[in-house]
């Protein structure tokens, strides 16, 4: 028979029975090409005498295996993996968000995935702008992140007292209170007498009144004045000396100084009869009830050094063996300059309706003899003027000038001749 003899098949034989017998080699015995991958097997016997090869069908996957952004490699049918190229730029891959910073992730035709994130400052999420916090931007990694001010950034109300600091950022981008803790001690007003607590809410609130003899507004210490105290009422009352108490101001002065509502001022000795005619200074006491009583003083005075009467209050005090019978304050700045005098005029004052005291008028001018004359004249209630024997006292810029004398009494009250009363 067959004489052929390879790896499927051996020469054909007699059996002995004459029969010839053929020898081939039983089926899937390997032999031929021995390559074993993704598209062939190695080669095996048929059984028959042949040896066949075993590739893989056409498309049988191989090579790349279908990642995102590559065409998956197919077998042709002959044993050889074929590259089937990269996906189009059409594909989507990776991370498939789509935010306000970013689009989902596409190829991008040459077999890698691509990221597709807005810029860098490209606006997103919350668009508030305000003390504590910008407009949220994209970062070039996709995110949207917050542009909030530091925490600690001074913002909103910027109070700032015993019950409240000024408002800040939280660094989360939130103008916060910084409110005192509710009953923190605190004062509620200019009074030292008055005691508060702060509510929580930055308010200081009254709590109460400070104890008898606690300090408060002025501390001086002088010939005419003690440091100020608390009543236990919630008032700050002074604790001067009485008036007439004997004090120094330090100047050379024949005359020796007195107490005078808690100060010390120079006694610039007595007033200067400044007319050639009788120059009065005189109370008038007025019955009928619908008009007030008045006093008029014109007289002359020695003024301090550099004085000008704008920068200073003036004082008139009118007092008898009794008491005070007027006291009137005109405040600095209240006279000022017309021409060659410093006057003030308040035509309410007639009627009972004034701003300071009952005064009426004030005037001051110098004279060419070096000292200066002032007119002055308030309408009030006068009647505590019962005795004759009267102290007329001027205060300006811490100088005082008075006289104590006899008055003229008249039908309807006292005069006063300072050219026949001032020695």
């Amino acid at each position: 028979g067959d004489g052929l003899d390879n790896d499927c098949t051996n020469p054909d034989t007699c059996d002995g029975t004459g029969a010839c017998v053929n020898n081939d080699v039983a089926a899937d015995t390997t032999c031929g090409e021995s390559t074993d991958d993704a598209c062939t097997k190695a080669d095996t016997c048929d059984g028959l005498g042949a040896c066949e090869t075993n590739d893989e069908p056409v498309g049988t996957s191989c090579g790349d295996d279908g990642e995102e952004c590559l065409v998956e490699d197919t077998c042709d049918g002959s044993g050889a993996c074929v590259d089937n190229g990269f996906a189009p730029d059409t594909v989507t891959c990776g991370d498939a968000t789509n935010g306000a910073c970013t689009d989902p992730d596409t190829c991008d035709g040459a077999g890698a995935c691509s990221e597709n994130n807005e810029s860098d400052g490209a606006t997103c999420g919350d668009d508030t702008d305000d003390e504590c916090t910008d407009p949220d931007t994209c970062d070039d990694s996709g995110l949207c992140v917050q542009n909030n001010e530091t925490a600690g950034l001074i913002c909103g109300d910027s109070d700032s007292d015993s019950c409240t600091s000024p408002d800040t950022c939280d660094g989360s981008g939130t103008c916060i209170d910084n409110h005192a803790t509710a009953g923190t001690s605190c004062d509620p007003s200019d009074n030292d007498c008055v005691v508060g607590a702060c509510d929580g809410a930055g308010v200081c609130a009254e709590s109460g009144m400070a104890s008898s003899d606690t300090a408060c507004g002025s501390n001086a210490t002088t010939d005419c004045t003690n440091p100020d105290t608390c009543d236990g009422a919630g008032v700050c009352q002074g604790n001067n000396e009485p008036d007439g108490t004997t004090c120094e101001t330090g100047a050379d002065l024949s005359d020796a100084e007195q107490c005078i509502n808690g100060t010390c001022p120079e006694n610039n000795g007595p007033f200067i009869a400044v007319c050639n005619h009788p120059c009065p200074s005189r109370i008038r006491l007025v019955r009928n009830p619908s008009k007030p009583d008045f006093l008029y003083v014109k007289a002359g005075f020695q003024p301090p050094a550099n004085y000008d009467p704008t920068t200073c209050d003036f004082e008139i005090e009118l007092s008898n063996a009794n008491g005070t019978i007027y006291s009137g304050v005109l405040p600095a700045g209240q006279l000022p300059r017309r021409g060659s005098k410093w006057y003030y005029k308040d035509r309410g004052a007639r009627l009972g309706v004034s701003n300071y005291d009952g005064i009426f008028m004030v005037q001051m001018a110098p004279r060419p003899q070096g000292y200066w004359r002032f007119q002055f004249k308030t309408f009030t209630d006068l009647d505590t003027a019962t005795l004759p024997n009267m102290t007329l006292r001027m205060m300006t810029c811490g100088s005082s000038y008075e006289l104590t004398t006899d008055w003229q009494s008249l039908s309807a009250g006292y005069k006063l001749d300072l050219r026949k009363a001032i020695p």
